[in-house]
């Protein structure tokens, strides 16, 4: 796994979007995509440093990941899901990606409010009724 794809699932695991992590961390969000992507493997250390910092995880924690440690059976189904979304994304026009983008935000919030034990289990694979 790469540094960037081990960052992005750190990200998702706590909920937060490319748009907040850019926020929090002043690295700009077009910045944030070319490292989760792969379209740059050379990562500032303070910007390394401060994304851990936000992730509340540790560069040894993401480096473990990178060095073909095992990846626990909940990485690997995120990932999974990760990808399939990613194909399905591919098709959608702006305005559809947009939608999307307001709809996770909207489902980011309503998460934090929710107490742990009242929070739904993701829907499984299953396509959406219209």
């Amino acid at each position: 796994m790469s540094l960037g794809k081990a960052i992005k699932l750190a990200r998702i695991q706590c909920g937060v979007s490319q748009k907040d992590l850019a926020s929090r961390t002043g690295i700009p969000i077009w910045t944030l995509s070319k490292i989760e992507t792969g379209r740059t493997v050379r990562i500032r250390p303070d910007n390394l440093r401060v994304i851990t910092e936000v992730l509340g995880t540790s560069t040894d924690a993401l480096m473990a990941q990178v060095g073909g440690r095992e990846v626990d059976s909940s990485q690997k189904e995120l990932e999974r899901r990760i990808s399939d979304l990613d194909e399905r994304l591919k098709i959608l026009d702006e305005d559809g990606l947009a939608k999307i983008a307001s709809y996770i935000e909207f489902l980011i919030v309503e998460q934090r409010r929710a107490p742990v034990t009242a929070r739904a289990t993701p829907p499984s694979d299953t396509a959406p009724t219209r």
